[in-house]
């Protein structure tokens, strides 16, 4: 969500493959580019899309137009979002808490990889529907810690994420659960385990992460 000179907001959502990247429009054409915008410098931001389920609006203070992006969670990073506040979102309904994160009501940003890896290190259970007010607390910690360090290492590129430079993150190298289930734990040697959960493949630990 960018901020334009009018005050309002140009919302981009990627979809499930959607790139945005900023380039020089002399280059040669894209014919994935589904929408692009001159740069005040010179350069050209672009929103490359092959599957075409991204989707691009402009919005004024009303989020309503957007039913998801009206109901978003607080953001991970916000001061005011406590271990209290976490727990208290959670309790507030039965659903399993890896469906609560990918949700993004309880907190916003928390992807399929960044939900497994916090719930490996506050070793909680992906399909737990229950969560204590210390175990809140660890999750919540575990989500600034996985999150800034995929920050730190440029993203996490599987397949089709990229930076807007068109460089692929390095944070894939870096993940102690996601995607690697059958591999040791780097915690406890126990073997991770892939399981579906609520229809979104997801890996665990069956030792430390107990149901």
């Amino acid at each position: 969500m960018l901020p334009l000179d009018d005050g309002r907001r140009l919302v981009i959502h990627l979809g499930m493959t959607g790139q945005v990247r900023v380039d020089n429009p002399a280059g040669a054409a894209d014919p994935y580019d589904r929408a692009w915008w001159n740069l005040d410098d010179g350069g050209r931001l672009a929103l490359r899309d092959v599957r075409r389920f991204g989707r691009v609006a402009v919005l004024g203070d009303d989020l309503s137009p957007l039913p998801t992006l009206a109901s978003l969670g607080p953001e991970p990073f916000d001061p005011d979002l406590t271990p209290e506040v976490l727990w208290k979102a959670l309790r507030s309904s039965t659903q399993r808490v890896k469906t609560q994160l990918l949700a993004q009501r309880v907190v916003a940003g928390v992807g399929n990889i960044y939900a497994d890896e916090a719930l490996w290190r506050a070793r909680l259970h992906p399909g737990a529907r229950t969560v204590s007010r210390p175990a809140a607390q660890r999750l919540l910690t575990a989500i600034r810690e996985v999150l800034s360090e995929g920050i730190e290492h440029g993203g996490t590129t599987l397949r089709d994420y990229r930076a807007v430079d068109g460089s692929t993150g390095t944070n894939q190298h870096h993940l102690d659960c996601y995607g690697r289930a059958g591999q040791p734990c780097p915690r406890c040697s126990a073997t991770l385990r892939r399981s579906v959960v609520d229809g979104r493949g997801t890996t665990h630990c069956p030792t430390c992460q107990r149901a």
